[in-house]
């Protein structure tokens, strides 16, 4: 049965106050170590239903597409920009590195096909061409985006071009993805059916839209993918069914298919197409400055549900032992003095043997001689099968302790 689960990680916390502290740099943005920060959220009154590193630094790519077309819609609304406009290419807007339509200089595109071609084929010419013809330049442009960000309580998000090519100090998170998602919903509900379009014919040339959610995921109707290699797969999507409509955003997968997956979880997880979720979470966030001391007074539990890689979010209120979702049993398959170790552990405990991918895991802080120690567990089981999962763990070299339901080892 599929458990969503919240994930609070001191990591966040530290991103945030680097952020305000001192210019953001490469190292804030981590990849290598980074798990996909994600939140989903209720569109009709921003209600967050789950969340994970929302607040953490993330580089954006393409999604930075998505406050370009606001501000177009915005001067579509005012006036400023009509649909069958045909503005002006420029030499550096034909010079964007690809995805792009093939624009050349001097050409022109409609407002129209250049909202489409950013739509659909992440175009980063098209993108560069509305932003000039509304900011006199990009670098003008990019000063609106700002601008625009922070009146729309996009904290933590900075803007440097407005296609999402590669670009020092551009930087956004889950949170305020989210933010923007809402915002376009709730402000240009008249423009949002261009993010529903799954293909878009152009000089010819026939583009199809980058979210393969679309068409695919009941209810999924936009809004926008991204991807360079240093931001990993990002995606925000909107669906609705029911009557409700969500936002769900997830930053930095592995790919496209595993982003994907990760979003149909979330999805499923709230409109409840599965079992009903089994929720286990910590009662509170946990900042590395201060985990010891409080691992000295009680154990934080941090958990996550995952077929294989994909992160599993719920909005979990209280704290629930593991040993009450399903069995309560466990094992623990290793002890590390930081937090990312046990969950790679974890990970690596689940490629080697599939069979496993249905347990939970918990990540448990206690205290030993003054610091801080991470358990990395799998919960859920019966005795019968963390005696069997242990024996199988320990032929493939892992180390494996079965734990009763009270807490005790074998």
């Amino acid at each position: 049965m599929l458990a969503v689960i919240v994930w609070f990680r001191s990591l966040a916390f530290i991103a945030a106050l680097i952020w305000f502290t001192a210019p953001l740099s490469a190292a804030v943005i981590d990849r290598a170590t980074a798990l996909p920060a994600a939140i989903i959220v209720d569109a009709r009154d921003g209600s967050i239903i789950a969340e994970s590193d929302a607040d953490e630094p993330r580089i954006p790519a393409s999604l930075v597409k998505m406050m370009t077309l606001y501000l177009v819609f915005e001067a579509l609304d005012a006036g400023k920009l009509a649909l069958g406009q045909k503005l002006k290419v420029s030499t550096d807007a034909a010079e964007q590195e690809p995805t792009k339509l093939g624009l050349l200089p001097s050409q022109t595109i409609t407002t129209k096909d250049a909202i489409l071609g950013v739509v659909t084929r992440s175009a980063n010419d098209a993108a560069v061409v509305l932003a000039e013809a509304l900011g006199g330049s990009e670098e003008r442009f990019t000063r609106l985006m700002n601008a625009k960000a922070r009146q729309l309580g996009m904290e933590r998000s900075l803007y440097r071009n407005a296609s999402g090519l590669p670009e020092p100090l551009q930087s956004t998170t889950a949170r305020d993805i989210s933010i923007l998602a809402r915002a376009l919903l709730s402000d240009y509900p008249h423009h949002y059916h261009y993010f529903s379009t799954e293909q878009f014919r152009f000089r010819n040339r026939l583009f199809v839209n980058h979210n393969k959610l679309l068409g695919s995921y009941p209810g999924v109707d936009g809004i926008k993918t991204g991807y360079t290699r240093a931001s990993g797969f990002n995606i925000a999507v909107s669906t609705e069914r029911d009557g409700r409509r969500l936002i769900a955003v997830v930053l930095g997968g592995n790919s496209a298919r595993s982003r994907d997956e990760q979003t149909r979880i979330l999805l499923d997880g709230v409109f409840g197409i599965t079992a009903p979720p089994t929720v286990v979470a910590a009662a509170a966030p946990v900042p590395v400055r201060t985990a010891a001391a409080q691992a000295k007074s009680a154990r934080t539990v941090k958990t996550d549900d995952r077929p294989g890689h994909a992160v599993a979010l719920a909005a979990a209120r209280t704290y629930t032992p593991p040993a009450a979702a399903g069995g309560g049993w466990s094992v623990q398959v290793g002890a590390f003095r930081r937090q990312v170790s046990a969950e790679k552990e974890a990970s690596r405990v689940f490629d080697a043997i599939p069979a496993l991918r249905g347990a939970r895991v918990a990540i448990e802080t206690v205290s030993e001689k003054g610091k801080a120690l991470f358990r990395a567990r799998l919960v859920g089981f019966t005795e019968d099968t963390a005696r069997d999962a242990c024996s199988t763990l320990k032929r493939k070299q892992f180390v494996c302790v079965p734990i009763r339901p009270d807490g005790r080892t074998e």
